[in-house]
């Protein structure tokens, strides 16, 4: 039965149910797919929701189907012990496993992280994830446990974060052009400063590698879903230093436009 919390004279308002902390399964170290297959048949009926189970070290022990699509891969023995590396771009492979080991070795919980990820295309998605530890009886950590959403567009953001939904907006209207803090700011009815530091506790990153990283997105769809000059590709996307814009490229994706749509446009 849900709970309630009095208002006003009398008036009784449904109480918010809380959010789990952590998931307990009764079972001993190491996790393994045979401790949490149950969970498979559930979860791969759901084809928009990325499902997946990581060990104590931040490995892969199982996940749903649309999972492995995302991943590239038909069978789930190919997950087991695999790390982050083996599927997204460096730069994303690196946050995260940063948060997966935060979550496992802080039994703490992430709820709502809006973040970029590269999807089965190759091309950066902005996704919402939550994860939670996975703990054994005793409180010992077995693992997590996440759920990862697409958005159907980066402007469908989830309630926490409604409030830079202009801005993110304004961001990928205007991403060729000049894009300056200050101005992202006083779209959002802040001063600079309060802006910065809400925006990085939010989203993880500052807003100028925000920023970057939405060129890069718009890049890499430009990239491997048409024949465009890599010259064009960088100006549309707001750099106006082609040898800026593959270093950068090169730094997040861990290959040279050339090789990038080279691999996209051949799978």
């Amino acid at each position: 039965m849900i709970g309630t919390i009095e208002s006003g004279a009398g008036a009784e308002i449904p109480e918010r149910p809380k959010l789990p902390q952590q998931f307990i399964l009764d079972v001993t170290e190491p996790l393994t797919r045979e401790d949490v297959r149950h969970f498979e048949p559930i979860f791969d009926l759901i084809p928009d929701i990325y499902f997946y189970v990581k060990g104590k070290s931040g490995r892969w022990v199982t996940c749903n189907i649309a999972s492995l699509r995302l991943l590239s891969l038909s069978r789930r023995e190919e997950i087991f012990g695999a790390r982050e590396e083996s599927f997204f771009p460096p730069q994303v492979a690196e946050a995260i496993l940063r948060d997966d080991l935060n979550v496992i070795r802080g039994k703490t919980r992430i709820i709502n992280k809006f973040e970029l990820i590269a999807n089965e295309s190759g091309q950066l998605v902005w996704v919402v994830t939550n994860k939670l530890p996975i703990l054994d009886l005793t409180g010992d950590v077995l693992g997590l446990v996440g759920i990862t959403r697409v958005l159907p567009e980066s402007r469908a953001l989830p309630g926490p974060l409604e409030r830079f939904r202009n801005v993110i907006g304004h961001i990928e209207d205007n991403m060729g052009g000049t894009l300056r803090v200050p101005d992202l700011a006083h779209l959002a009815g802040m001063s600079e400063s309060h802006f910065r530091r809400r925006f990085k506790e939010t989203f993880g990153v500052s807003a100028q590698e925000f920023i970057l990283r939405t060129r890069l997105q718009a890049a890499s769809r430009m990239i491997a879903g048409t024949g465009k000059p890599f010259s064009q590709i960088s100006l549309e996307c707001g750099f106006s230093d082609q040898s800026y814009f593959t270093r950068q490229f090169t730094r997040f994706f861990g290959q040279p436009p050339k090789n990038y749509r080279l691999r996209w446009r051949s799978t």
